[in-house]
């Protein structure tokens, strides 16, 4: 069986600690990998803390391909995740001139007077791809690794989802092909039963079928419940097909 590439969701906040802010960006993100053929294996929600964070970076680099990272990126004190990636690099900062001069025009264009820590977000790791946000002033940023992708992006929500369709699903694309990246999923909907009485009926039907690159998910809602098959990077479809008609 090919291995399946696998990915670690970190978020940064004290906000989403709080519950001032839902964590949407992690729900999102969640469904975006699966779809991009990494599925996240694990989700980290982290304060502003710089030993919090080289922590959190440290141990899903060692145990994952691909690691994102959600906020954190702002001009104000609070956002230290640039620092903590320069400091995981053993990197430095250097002033990217296009996103300072993009940083300039955003405020100039809608007319709001620009704060000296705004200059900041030009500030970026030398080692780093500036993934350049035309909806903020905050770019994302990528470290390729031999076999590993690291991203940074905005937790902004539209800046996040922008980065990702405009950037991240390529270098995902680039770096593992579609083999590696094989996910066949299938939905089934059933009312008129609950979970566990459906449970029952089903799996002694279905679960001699059932390969060890399968998952299903038994999801209830008020209506009834819904079943999910998932396939990531099997060898066969036949296999597949088979447990979705038995």
């Amino acid at each position: 069986m090919k291995r399946t590439h696998t990915a670690c969701l970190i978020t940064i906040g004290n906000e989403l600690l709080n519950g001032d802010i839902v964590n949407t960006n992690a729900a999102w993100l969640g469904n975006f990998l699966r779809t991009a053929g990494i599925p996240c294996k694990k989700m980290v929600v982290i304060p502003d803390d710089q030993d919090e964070i080289l922590h959190a970076i440290q141990q899903a680099v060692s145990t994952y391909d691909l690691v994102v990272i959600s906020g954190g990126l702002g001009p104000t004190k609070d956002d230290v995740t640039k620092e903590v990636l320069a400091e995981y690099f053993d990197d430095h900062l250097i002033r990217n001139k296009e996103v300072e001069q993009h940083v300039v025009d955003f405020f100039r264009k809608r007319g709001r007077n620009m704060a000296e820590e705004n200059y900041f977000q030009a500030d970026v790791p030398s080692r780093s791809k500036v993934l350049f946000n035309k909806l903020g002033t905050a770019p994302g940023l990528l470290f390729d690794l031999p076999d590993k992708l690291v991203v940074a992006l905005p937790g902004v929500p539209y800046e996040l989802k922008y980065l990702c369709s405009a950037f991240l699903l390529s270098e995902i694309e680039k770096k593992w092909d579609q083999q590696e990246r094989n996910v066949r999923r299938h939905w089934f909907r059933i009312t008129g039963i609950g979970e566990s009485d459906l449970s029952a009926r089903l799996m002694p039907h279905i679960e001699p079928e059932i390969q060890p690159d399968m998952h299903l998910a038994f999801l209830p809602h008020p209506g009834g419940v819904d079943v999910c098959l998932t396939q990531v990077n099997g060898e066969s479809e036949q296999s597949f097909t088979s447990v979705v008609h038995s």
